[in-house]
């Protein structure tokens, strides 16, 4: 696995977390987030090979369609809405 002259990234994987988060444009902290979660996809620790960032991505593009979903919900609409009120009311 060689590596790209400008960020050091391992060229087709990942030898960090933070190599993770640049392939998946996102922070560190961000993947810190999804390695502590329950459904990661893959191995927690590194290195990730492109297959595996491949699974990672689209994992990651359930988690941005599940909070579409969320925000796309009338109950979950209302209540924001009703937060919001009580937060300029304070």
């Amino acid at each position: 696995m060689g590596k790209s002259r400008k960020s050091g990234e391992a060229v087709g994987g990942a030898r960090s977390q933070k190599q993770l988060a640049a392939a998946l444009s996102v922070s560190r902290q961000t993947v810190g987030e999804y390695v502590r979660r329950e459904d990661w996809p893959v191995a927690r620790e590194p290195p990730w090979g492109a297959d595996q960032i491949e699974r990672i991505r689209a994992w990651q593009k359930g988690l941005q369609e599940d909070r579409s979903q969320m925000l796309n919900d009338p109950t979950i609409r209302s209540v924001t809405r009703q937060l919001k009120l009580e937060q300029a009311k304070l």
